[in-house]
């Protein structure tokens, strides 16, 4: 487990390195001749994380010109990353910046988007086992707590969280419930579920568990912990969660959550969902067209690389 957490703890050192650099060639307009020196390696099936980082960090800099650019720019740094995603090489920065892409992209449409980040949550903190009721649809939650999240407590779940414990009385495990409706004009064909969670979590649509992060297999009760700590960038990351969507119901749908500790004397605990529906899979390329890329890196002097632009014309759909 150490020397997990020693490479995660490297790989977030490497981006943080790769953030630097963009920022310097932003700063020294030599963003142009580094974006056409990556052509080679794109076109040999590398460096795609390392191009979505880059548009990531132009849109964080505020480099675009307007909203539509803005959303351009995010939908071409998914786009990367969806060729990334045909042969991952680093599975972890892949999902994380996919949890900060494509939850941007598809909330753009609010009919998409089920249940936003910092949505309010009803919780129960009682450090007490719950059973199994809780999870149930018809369970009364009106005698919990409410808060927007991230919800949780300790110094290191970054965010400014919905302080939900103290020092002094710090859950082991914490139960949260949200109702929702899905719009009856869609036809939900995928659900997907971006998770932060510190450390693991189990949920549950309509009292049937969908997902298990980071928890040990077979029951689950009150006491069970996590798999394996979790911290820095793994705490902070939203987990894509794909959702099976034959447990929707049109009449209205509880999602419920319990997020256990990693171990008995942690200090810290932290929990966030978005939940979208129809979010794009990997061969998705939003029905980007090789002007509206370029029109979007004109104001950087930059020309897109020529495998990005073939990549985005292979997998648009007809």
């Amino acid at each position: 487990r150490e020397r997990e957490r020693e490479r995660e703890r490297e790989r977030e050192r490497e981006r943080e390195r790769q953030r630097l650099k963009w920022s310097r060639a932003l700063a020294d307009g030599t963003l142009g001749t580094k974006l056409a020196s990556m052509d080679q390696g794109l076109s040999e099936g590398n460096g795609w994380i390392e191009l979505a980082t880059l548009l990531q960090l132009l849109l964080a800099e505020g480099s675009t010109q307007s909203s539509a650019e803005a959303s351009s720019l995010q939908k071409l740094a998914y786009c990367s990353l969806a060729m990334e995603s045909e042969s991952p090489q680093n599975s972890r920065t892949l999902q994380s910046l996919e949890g900060e892409i494509v939850g941007h992209v598809v909330s753009q449409n609010s009919k998409l988007e089920v249940i936003a980040k910092n949505a309010t949550w009803r919780y129960s903190v009682l450090n007490a086992d719950l059973g199994d009721a809780w999870m149930a649809i018809d369970y009364d939650d009106a005698h919990w707590k409410s808060g927007a999240g991230p919800l949780g407590y300790g110094h290191r779940f970054r965010g400014k969280p919905t302080q939900i414990g103290t020092d002094s009385a710090r859950p082991q495990t914490a139960y949260f419930r949200r109702t929702f409706h899905i719009n009856e004009q869609i036809t939900v064909k995928r659900l997907a579920a971006f998770l932060r969670r510190d450390s693991g979590a189990v949920g549950y649509l309509n009292g049937r568990e969908i997902f298990r992060q980071n928890m040990p297999q077979g029951e689950i009760t009150f006491s069970t912990l996590a798999s394996s700590p979790t911290g820095g960038i793994l705490g902070e990351t939203y987990w894509r969660i794909d959702i099976p969507t034959d447990g929707l119901r049109k009449e209205g749908n509880v999602l419920a959550v319990e997020v256990h500790q990693g171990n008995k004397r942690s200090r810290d605990l932290g929990f966030d969902l978005q939940l979208l529906a129809n979010t794009p899979s990997a061969s998705d390329s939003f029905g980007l067209t090789e002007a509206e890329i370029v029109n979007v890196l004109k104001p950087l002097n930059a020309e897109p690389p020529k495998a990005l632009l073939q990549a985005i014309s292979k997998n648009r759909p007809n």
